[in-house]
């Protein structure tokens, strides 16, 4: 868990071996408001993608 000290918002991230895979779930609280539009949603999506996609390049050699 951790607290983000400019915005204030907490988040717990847990992670879980599901088959072969990893489960990721993060919780937040304390998100402001002009955090919750589609923009934002996008926005971490795009980081996830990322995320993905990185992972993808260390497992692969």
């Amino acid at each position: 868990m951790f607290t983000e000290p400019d915005v204030g918002i907490t988040a717990t991230i847990t992670f879980a071996e599901v088959e072969d895979k990893t489960e990721v779930k993060i919780h937040q609280v304390g998100v402001p408001e002009r955090f919750l539009g589609p923009e934002a949603e996008a926005g971490f999506a795009a980081m996830f993608d990322k995320l993905e996609a990185l992972l993808d390049r260390w497992t692969e050699g």
